[in-house]
């Protein structure tokens, strides 16, 4: 799936036309250009997915880093979220480009910001519902559209990210336990 057939699943539950790209001069075209990578790295940022996981070894930079730390590490270009620092219990993430520490080549785990092609299909369908909320009221101005894409994703959500935890049974969380009997 691509972007703009992500974004065509969201418009197809609000029973409007399709676009064929970001550019091609819609209110729904725009509207899906500004507001899908912004949603997009919001869901992916808002849950450990199996599938954006990453792990890397930070390239130290040169210069003085701030808040008295010895180094400053540069996170990878396709960052979302901080997840674990391996063999380091003090460090300070600074934005979305720097880690700060003490120690040289740090290992991280992260989640990454990834194509559309790779998300499972739970994932994307959870996406298209979390990306409808925002795209209903712009588009259809009737705040019961919003509202009920907003129930449609707390459902689609739950079932992304319980099948996000089947990946490590062990981590799974006493509320997703209880609600599957």
């Amino acid at each position: 799936m691509t972007d703009i057939e992500l974004c065509n699943l969201a418009l197809a539950r609000l029973a409007i036309d399709p676009i064929s790209s970001f550019d091609d001069g819609t209110l729904e075209s725009s509207t899906c250009k500004r507001l899908y990578p912004q949603k997009r790295d919001a869901y992916l940022e808002s849950f450990y997915w199996w599938f954006a996981k990453a792990q890397a070894v930070l390239n130290t930079l040169v210069g003085e880093p701030l808040f008295g730390y010895t180094y400053s590490l540069q996170l990878p270009s396709d960052f979302i979220a901080l997840r674990k620092v391996e063999g380091c219990s003090r460090f300070q993430l600074f934005g979305t480009k720097y880690l700060y520490t003490d120690i040289k080549g740090v290992e991280i785990i992260y989640t990454r910001r990834i194509t559309e092609a790779a998300f499972p299909p739970l994932f994307t369908d959870a996406l298209s519902y979390f990306l409808e909320v925002d795209l209903a009221l712009p588009l259809t101005e009737k705040q019961e559209r919003q509202d009920n894409a907003a129930k449609k994703f707390i459902n689609a959500n739950r079932l992304a990210r319980g099948m996000n935890l089947q990946q490590d049974p062990g981590k799974l969380p006493t509320d997703f336990i209880l609600a599957s009997r």
